[in-house]
């Protein structure tokens, strides 16, 4: 249960940071509406799921290899501070600065490839992924719980994504949002640096 929840809070933390992929949902609910947006959000998760089954078989292979297992949770450790420190620097912003309200449905299709081809692009999100499997998963979890685990990022990773387009439609979500997106962002870059040395030093 303590592996889950560690795995669980790492990744959220790093998914509430508004990217590219935030604004591309913003921008499909501004102009399809936020229920034919989910079509992007599901495009973004696919994305996600391709890693994180890639992480999943990567780890699977090299967990016997003790040395190349070490040299992942150094190197994701690493990434992990990067990560936080620019988390760290995140100040504040209009995240909504951009948005103009543009009638046009777009097919179910280029609106699930917008948010694929988004997410899949990412360089963070395989070495995220990588980080997350090599660093907070023991090698002698078994598949079947680890698999528990990647379904469970997808579907983080979804169910944040469809709330981040219907926050489009709600004026207190979008004010909350606007007003301490930059907090959040902070207060996750410390928990994840701390994760990061903390694995790193263990």
């Amino acid at each position: 249960m303590t592996e889950f929840l560690t795995v669980a809070v790492a990744h959220f933390l790093a998914l509430i940071s508004p990217g590219p992929d935030f604004f591309i949902i913003i921008t499909k609910a501004l102009r399809n509406g936020s229920g034919r947006a989910f079509y992007t959000c599901f495009g973004i998760a696919s994305a996600n799921g391709v890693y994180i089954i890639l992480a999943l078989i990567g780890f699977s292979a090299v967990r016997e290899h003790v040395w190349v297992l070490s040299v992942m949770k150094v190197a994701g450790a690493g990434f992990l501070c990067y990560l936080g420190f620019m988390l760290l620097r995140s100040g504040k912003r209009d995240l909504y600065s951009s948005e103009r309200v543009v009638h046009r449905h777009e097919s179910v299709r280029m609106l699930f490839m917008t948010g694929f081809v988004s997410a899949i692009l990412n360089p963070k999100n395989p070495i995220f992924y990588i980080s997350l499997y090599s660093l907070f998963i023991s090698r002698t979890t078994g598949l079947h719980i680890q698999a528990l685990y990647g379904l469970w990022m997808f579907s983080a990773v979804l169910l944040w994504d469809v709330f981040i387009a219907f926050s489009v439609g709600n004026s207190r979500i979008r004010k909350l949002l606007n007003n301490y997106a930059h907090r959040i962002e902070q207060f996750s870059g410390a928990v994840i640096i701390t994760l990061g040395l903390v694995l790193a030093l263990g």
